[in-house]
């Protein structure tokens, strides 16, 4: 507000300039550009006469010709830019108005700051002009004062002129906005200007101290051009990412004031983060508040995002969302990270969202505050009376409307038409003070006069109905232990106008479920009562419709998939002998599984499929009806459809319940706990069947589930809360005949459905980076199946070895050897050694024991998979081409440099034809990289003149693994690390150590230090430094990789881990370099101990290192170290 009074004052003054005086204007002139320009040289050149004839000339004069120097250069492009504009056949009246501005300043700068210092200056310069010897007078006082007003003056002048410049600019690449590179530019110089704008104004606005009141007169000049140098960035919104889940709701009313109150916190000038609250009950309108606030200021936000902070675990998916925006890893630390190291020109709001629970510290959820870079808005909305603190520019409670607004929303809301007379305006009042004039509870009334549920003047005696029959059944089913507690007793009587509003919408809901034919109304009150036991944002309808066909896509996929079994064991002449305890198992189980022995899966109606449709067919259908449905509870309030600003198709096909609207649904004292228990169930089967297991994934497939996570979060929960309900009813003893009589529906601890579920969810854990989750529950399935199978059946196998996944992936490698070794000897006793499925854990089985440094070992089980792979597929196989790899990474690890770099040469060379014959196959491209970056490491080590071809092998590896899995995946972290060590060795140490570092810095922030892939890093780093005799740092880093303690859970439980081998051989070789020869001769004596343990069974001593060990310590004892055999 206060920039467009200045705008119109400046417009004003403009055109009483115009009327007074032609001089002042130059429509068609150089709009003040030459004058400034000459006036500029001349006093530079005044300004160096002194210079030169005074022989110590004073600081004032220096900083004057220094800031002349800034503004010449200025002057010179807004003086072409004049030209330009004057050529100009169509005339703009936004640059108009920006050339009018530079015209004024142009002017100030000569009449109040340049002219009247160069007189003082020519006058002292003639009072001495009899000197003929170099003088060494100072400047009276005045003139040294008028020379610091004109430096001040200057350099604020100066700094609009390119704020004007950058306006100028904008207008041009405005009208080639069809060019293919100017919409980036334009949108940079916007946010430049934007930038720059908000940095002086608040400067400006504090008066800077002048000794001549002249200077002063110019401050409003130059804030009313920086106005319109912003009026002109805003017609190029800077806002290029808005991660935002809905928009506010279409009938949000009022509350300009909270909105002004924001908007000011918000522009208050600071050198740190600022940080927001608004507080309020729930159905006050906080999120509603947040997103018209963030809707309406888009343009001055680079970008816009939400964090869900209902739950931590929530919050760290939206954070891993915002990773994804920023191209970093999809982790919460990568996201603050990129969030707090944004450039100062790019504006960030976050809006924290519900942070209510006490559980959640809103502290932990902010992002660091880094000087130097962008600090960002934070806007929080929270019930917590005691997260208001954390507001550091402000913060408002949020309570009743306003009389006025709520009469509007309420009128609005009930579609009641315009002009309003004073009936429905009285009547609007009476039900706003009925209702304390909750924003919720008034859209809730509104939605049903509208519909014709009641009428206006009805609606208060519908709603007390409704209110003393909530309280009737909360009364009646508390002390039965049902599914209200005292507490949420009280909760709804301090929130009944809100639940009561909404039981009208409920119930009429209800009735037509009743009354309907085409069970329209029964699907959406189905649907209605599932979202209840899910998240309350993000449900996507993909959700639902996965669930309904990927069973059938799963199946067809299953038979596929033993079709070529079947014809493979067939071509090999393999008949595996299976046991008969397991054939026997294998027929109980297809019995169970017989459609007349087994139960059907609880679904909704949208989603079953009586018709027997194939999956393309069914997907179409279940898609119509639940969008009808859908649609029903959308236009009756009681669920919102994700329209955000930008929503896209993708966006309107997600939903989302206000919380404590949620919340009843789930809780409403007409709900039982079996009948809750019951829709926790429904909810729980609905996302299960959306994970496939079996066959591969179609496209968006992995982000749906990625999405999945907190819904299912939410179900296992609520499933727990009604196991404890239903225990809690057991201990009281109480309604015995009931407690047997819902005894059915009560949550069992483990049974053949909750498996597969917890199976299947799995999945989605381990996908989002939730390790200790999905360990959590597959550690159940695990233990179920044993108990009930065994350990010799499939199901068995295939659970051990995604648990063995989960565990690799937290560098529990020790832990997830054994359950690879143990479906290893489980399949040769059942399946036979050649069996494909034997094969294949054979490989992976190899490459868990040579982390663990078990050489020989991992060697003879790739050799062996490799026989039997070829046997089956062909020697021009993928899986034999990967195996291939596999050997290779042995013979590295042996140091067989050679025979090493000739085996990744030929995996890599077939794996990379076999993917260009279909270039859309990801996985396989990534074996590519994988197998290329192996031989270019190897390379390395075979001769010099292999390190340029090395280098350019290993840069077309890093460049394609950002492209398909982003910057800072931990396969692009090793890709960076690798081309950092060539690098090195092409004597480009700079690059290397800068790269190195950065890469360093991301895998600790993102991994954590103590992670084994990081420690690894640690030593290549070490290894790099050492190679340039930066000996010191070399050694901090090795000495955090040889602590022992950080490989326990890795190393083999009869060998020493290799990695630590290593790190302690390079930490022994770096003290060797710096003299520190005792130190140096326990390391080695350490080593010589503890070679002998890497591969176990005594393998280690055909380790070179082993070798060499004794050789050293002999020299180094005589104090002759031979760094020659350092360096193999």
């Amino acid at each position: 507000m206060e920039g467009e009074e200045q705008l119109s004052q400046y417009t004003s003054v403009r055109e009483a300039q115009r009327s007074q005086s032609s001089s002042r204007s130059l429509p068609f002139g150089d709009f003040g550009t030459e004058a400034l320009h000459q006036c500029a040289i001349g006093l530079s050149t005044l300004l160096e006469e002194f210079t030169t004839e005074v022989s110590r000339p004073q600081t004032e004069i220096i900083d004057l010709l220094g800031q002349l120097k800034i503004l010449l250069g200025v002057s010179h492009e807004l003086n072409s830019g004049a030209f330009n504009q004057n050529q100009g056949q169509t005339s703009d009246p936004t640059q108009d108005q920006v050339w009018e501005a530079v015209n004024i300043i142009s002017q100030r700068c000569c009449n109040d700051t340049m002219g009247p210092l160069h007189d003082g200056l020519e006058r002292i310069k003639n009072l001495h002009s009899h000197d003929l010897a170099p003088r060494q007078f100072l400047l009276p006082h005045e003139e040294i004062l008028l020379c610091q007003d004109a430096l001040q003056a200057l350099q604020y002048q100066t700094a609009v002129f390119s704020v004007l410049q950058n306006a100028i600019h904008l207008g041009i690449l405005k009208r080639h906005l069809d060019s293919e590179d100017n919409p980036k530019a334009a949108f940079d110089v916007a946010a430049a200007i934007s930038h720059l704008v908000s940095r002086l104004t608040p400067e400006l606005k504090q008066a800077p101290q002048f000794y001549s009141t002249r200077h002063e007169e110019g401050i409003n000049d130059m804030l009313a051009a920086l106005q319109i140098a912003m009026s002109v960035a805003r017609t190029i919104s800077i806002n290029k990412h808005w991660r935002i889940p809905r928009s506010a709701n279409r009938l949000f009313t009022g509350r300009r004031e909270k909105l002004e109150v924001i908007t000011q916190a918000f522009s208050k000038p600071s050198s740190s983060q600022r940080r927001f609250v608004i507080q309020g009950m729930p159905g006050s309108g906080k999120s509603d508040l947040a997103l018209k606030y963030a809707e309406e200021h888009a343009m001055y936000y680079w970008g816009i995002f939400w964090i869900d902070a209902s739950t931590r675990a929530n919050a760290k998916e939206s954070y891993a969302e915002i990773g994804k925006l920023g191209g970093v890893e999809p982790i919460e630390q990568a996201a603050k990270h990129w969030l707090s190291h944004l450039h100062a020109s790019y504006p960030w709001l976050l809006i924290i969202d519900n942070a209510d629970d006490s559980d959640v510290t809103l502290e932990g959820l902010f992002p660091p505050s880094v000087p130097g870079f962008a600090q960002g808005c934070i806007l929080v909305t929270t019930r917590n009376p005691e997260n208001i603190d954390y507001g550091t520019t402000g913060s408002l409670q949020l309570g009743e409307m306003d009389d006025t607004e709520a009469n509007e929303l309420l009128l609005r809301a009930a579609d009641v038409q315009e002009p309003w007379t004073s009936n429905p305006i009285e009547l609007a009042k009476s039900i706003c003070r009925h209702l304390h004039y909750l924003p919720l509870a008034l859209l809730h009334a509104g939605r049903a006069i509208r519909d014709g549920l009641c009428e206006l003047a009805s609606y208060i005696k519908f709603f007390d109905s409704q209110a003393s029959r909530i309280r009737s059944l909360r009364y009646m089913r508390r002390d039965r232990s049902m599914s209200r507690s005292q507490r949420r007793s009280s909760e709804d009587e301090a929130h009944m106008s809100i639940f009561g509003s909404y039981e009208i919408l409920y119930e009429s809901l209800e009735g037509a479920a009743t009354r309907d034919d085409t069970g329209i109304f029964q699907d959406a009150l189905q649907l209605l009562q599932i979202f209840s036991y899910m998240h309350f944002q993000n449900i996507r309808l993909d959700f639902l419709v996965h669930a309904a066909v990927c069973p059938i896509m799963e199946e067809n996929a299953r038979n596929e998939m033993k079709k070529e079994k079947e014809e493979i064991l067939e071509r090999i002449g393999l008949k595996p002998q299976i046991p008969w305890t397991v054939r026997i198992q294998n027929l109980v189980l297809s019995i169970r599984r017989h459609r007349l022995f087994s139960l059907p899966p609880i679904l909704p109606d949208a989603l079953k499929n009586t018709d027997e449709l194939d999956a393309p067919e069914l997907q179409e259908f279940v898609r119509i009806r639940l969008q009808t449905a859908l649609k029903v509870l959308v236009d009756r309030g009681l669920i919102n459809r994700g329209e955000g600003r930008d929503a896209t198709k993708r966006d309107k096909r997600r939903y989302h319940m206000h919380p404590i609207v949620h919340q009843w649904v789930r809780e409403r004292p007409q709900l039982s706990v079996a009948e809750g228990a019951l829709f926790c169930q429904v909810a729980t089967t609905v996302l299960s069947r959306a994970v496939r297991l079996v066959g591969k994934d179609k496209e968006g497939e992995t982000a749906m589930r990625r999405d999945m996570k907190p819904h299912i979060d939410q179900v296992l929960h609520y499933a727990s809360v009604n196991q404890q309900h239903f225990q809690e009813n057991r201990r009281r003893k109480r309604m015995y005949f009931w407690s047997m009589r819902v005894r059915a529906s009560e949550p069992l601890e483990m049974n053949p459905a909750r498996a597969e579920e917890h199976g299947r969810f799995s999945r989605v854990y381990m996908e989002c980076g939730a390790y200790l989750e999905a360990e959590r529950l597959l550690q159940r399935v695990l233990g179920y199946l044993i108990a009930r199978l065994g350990h010799d059946y499939e199901v068995t196998h295939q659970v051990k070895q995604a648990l063995a996944l989960v565990l690799w992936s937290q560098t529990r490698w020790n832990d997830a050897s054994k359950l690879f070794r143990e479906v290893y000897e489980s399949r040769r006793k059942t399946l036979g050694p050649k069996h494909p499925l034997t094969v294949e854990i054979m490989n992976r089985l190899g490459s868990a024991v040579l982390s663990q440094g078990r050489i020989t070992e991992a060697l003879q089980l790739h050799e062996d998979a490799k026989t039997s792979l070829i046997e089956i597929y062909g020697d021009q196989h993928e899986e034999v081409l990967k195996t291939i790899g596999l050997i290779g990474k042995c013979y590295f690890y042996r140091s067989d440099w050679e025979r090493s770099v000739e085996l990744h040469r030929v995996a890599s060379e077939g794996l990379r034809r076999l993917w260009e014959e279909d270039p859309t196959d990801e996985s396989t491209e990534l074996a590519v990289l994988s197998s290329e970056q192996d031989f270019a490491m190897g390379l390395i080590r075979i001769k010099k003149d292999n390190y340029n071809d090395a280098l350019e092998i290993m840069g077309g590896v890093m460049e394609r693994t950002i492209e398909i899995l982003g910057k800072e995946s931990p396969w692009t972290l090793v890709a960076k690390a690798n081309y950092g060590r060539i690098l090195s060795k092409c004597g480009r140490f700079e690059e290397a150590d800068e790269l190195m570092r950065k890469t360093l810095d991301i895998a600790e922030r993102n991994h954590g230090k103590d992670n084994l892939a990081v420690l690894g890093g640690k030593c290549w780093y070490g290894q790099v430094l050492m190679e340039h005799e930066d000996l010191d740092k070399a050694e901090f880093y090795l000495r955090q990789a040889v602590v022992k303690e950080k490989y326990r859970k890795a190393a083999a439980d009869d060998g020493e881990h290799p990695d630590r081998i290593m790190a302690v051989w390079l930490l022994a070789k770096c003290l060797t370099k710096q003299s520190k020869v005792k130190e140096a001769l326990e390391l080695y004596e350490e080593l010589e101990s503890n070679i002998q343990l890497i591969g176990g069974k005594g393998l280690g001593q055909k380790h070179k290192i082993a070798g060499m060990l004794p050789i050293i310590i002999k020299n180094l004892k005589e104090e002759t170290p031979s760094l020659e055999l350092l360096e193999l």
